[in-house]
């Protein structure tokens, strides 16, 4: 499925009071630097990096397993063995049995075993669930550098709309102040009345609050920006100076989100839980192999070579249940239930997601139908006061017409910056629901 859409470029007033500055970070850069910065994929990949050495570590079983040991045994008193009478010439004349102490009273065993799995069914599973993992750890990475984006986005278009603010504020005092000069001079000149003048130094105190507040705002806005990208340095963005408006195509949006993937992954994690827990039910089969001495004395003298006997063998172990109890089946009915309820999951999220994009594009469509309003408006307004200080210049129109135009102007500028945010806004919750935040990287 295709969507068609106006894209933005940056936007500017086309006036002198915004112009390009040293220093400048775009949102790119901001982007980039954010993602380099942020403890939060740090502690992703760690996680994924513990969660990683856990599995390898289960599959441990299916190396080889090689153990030393050593056994010392030392007995006060042998062990006393009855034998027949016919055994030994000690023996009662009339038959009778005899005791014989056998053993020697020191004892000392030490070898190498060896053990090596031939056969159990989690090999495979073993591998796929490695595999599964994998996948797993990079979508949980891409949600949480796609949240960066978005936050940092967000948070790049709030600030630079407020130093937009700013400096249509430094222009507008500037205007004033020119203003209230040639009213001043008028009022001297007996031309118009003094209350004109008061109007407008009023206007000026206005303004004056007014860019107190907004930088109070640009403050706060700055170091949250700085504490999310992660950097100390100075924080200025440029904005072009016009309105770029491209028809272009956006890209096809992705089958599923980001967490359809993940309920996806564990259902094929429970799957393989399931063959797991099936698995111990069948045989495992290890080769053994052991390099074992022993020494027996009844003297503890290991040196002497001649009381150490080798008891080597090689050998096949086979281990298969025949009852283990009911917990295994317990653990088995418990993943059949999980898996239910990760089908009902993965159908809510589907139905979730498809709500989602069709409530984001229509609030895109919304915010750049009233930003094109919006334009057009301020184009207007612009006209309406380039003639009236044309028929101000010929004594057609009074100043008061002339300020109230020029009011007008002002407003309907302040009107589309915020439109412009609240297209930018809405173009990145679609670009999040699309799984498309990584356009504003390229």
């Amino acid at each position: 499925m295709r969507f068609y859409f106006l894209l933005l470029g940056l936007f500017l007033l086309a006036c002198p009071l915004l112009g390009q500055s040293d220093g400048v970070l775009s949102l790119k850069e901001s982007l980039e630097l954010g993602l380099e910065n942020s403890t939060a994929i740090q502690k992703t990949k760690i996680e994924g990096e513990i969660a990683s050495k856990k599995v390898q570590a289960q599959k441990s079983v299916f190396l080889p397993q090689i153990r030393g040991f050593a056994d010392y045994t030392h007995f006060f008193d042998n062990q006393t063995y009855i034998f027949p009478g016919s055994f030994s010439s000690l023996a009662n004349a009339d038959g009778g049995s005899v005791p014989i102490r056998l053993g020697a009273q020191s004892n000392l065993s030490a070898g190498i075993s060896l053990q090596q799995r031939l056969f159990d069914r989690k090999w495979v599973t073993g591998k796929k669930q490695l595999e599964i993992f994998d996948e797993t750890q990079d979508v949980k990475l891409t949600i949480v550098q796609e949240e960066i984006i978005y936050n940092i986005a967000k948070l790049f278009y709030e600030y630079a709309s407020l130093n937009l603010k700013n400096d249509l504020l430094d222009f507008s005092k500037e205007r004033l102040e020119k203003t209230a000069e040639i009213v001043e001079a008028q009022v001297d000149a007996d031309i118009i009345h003094p209350s004109v003048l008061k109007k407008l130094r009023l206007k000026q105190k206005e303004l004056d609050l007014s860019k107190k507040k907004l930088r109070s705002g640009i403050a706060t806005q700055k170091k949250a920006l700085q504490d999310l990208i992660g950097t100390d340095k100075d924080l200025s963005y440029s904005w072009e100076q016009q309105i770029t408006v491209l028809a272009e195509e956006l890209p096809e949006i992705e089958k599923n989100s980001k967490d359809q993937e993940l309920i996806a992954l564990k259902k094929s994690a429970n799957s393989l839980e399931q063959q797991n827990i099936k698995s111990d039910f069948f045989p495992k089969v290890n080769f053994v192999a052991n390099l074992q001495y022993q020494y027996m004395g009844d003297q503890f003298s290991p040196f002497q070579g001649s009381q150490w006997f080798p008891l080597n063998f090689i050998g096949i172990n086979m281990d298969f249940p025949i009852f283990v109890g009911n917990k295994k089946n317990i653990q088995l009915e418990e993943k059949v239930l999980e898996r239910d309820l990760l089908k009902i999951e993965e159908e809510d999220e589907r139905k979730k997601r498809n709500l989602m994009l069709r409530s984001k594009e229509a609030s895109y469509q919304s915010a750049f139908d009233k930003f094109l309003f919006l334009k057009e408006e301020k184009n207007l307004k612009s006209e309406l006061y380039e003639l009236n200080k044309l028929q101000y210049s010929e004594g057609i129109l009074g100043l008061n017409e002339l300020l109230e135009s020029e009011s007008e102007l002002l407003k309907s500028e302040e009107r589309l910056k915020e439109g412009f945010l609240d297209l930018k806004i809405a173009e990145l919750d679609y670009f999040k629901e699309a799984r498309t935040l990584n356009l504003l990287l390229e």
